[in-house]
């Protein structure tokens, strides 16, 4: 296994968080659909004609912005925001600690 960092790496990285902003999309959506008034600021259309505006919370909650102009208004749609950026927390985490060790052991590998 080489320890560089490549394109594909970075850019398996980009697509994953991308992936993980669409998987919380599918659950607000659903959430949606069983809670109807789940959300203050988002009201419960079909799935269609919501996605861009539920995809947008998703991204916002994911990268932790919290730009306010949509809240959870129950505890079960609370514990999805919160999980939602508590991955987006350690995601972010992992993947720039990941990326540091693997410059430093092929910077190291390089040096022997």
């Amino acid at each position: 296994m080489s320890n560089e960092i490549d394109k594909n790496m970075i850019i398996g990285s980009i697509v994953l968080y991308l992936l993980l902003g669409l998987i919380w999309t599918i659950f607000y959506l659903l959430l949606l659909n069983v809670y109807p008034d789940a959300f203050n600021g988002l009201e419960s259309l079909p799935w269609q004609e919501n996605f861009s505006r539920v995809a947008y919370y998703s991204f916002v909650t994911l990268t932790t912005l919290g730009y306010g102009d949509i809240s959870p208004r129950n505890s079960v749609s609370e514990f999805f925001v919160y999980s939602e950026a508590i991955v987006g927390v350690f995601y972010m985490a992992i993947i720039v600690s990941s990326m540091v060790s693997a410059r430093l052991n092929h910077k190291h590998s390089k040096g022997q």
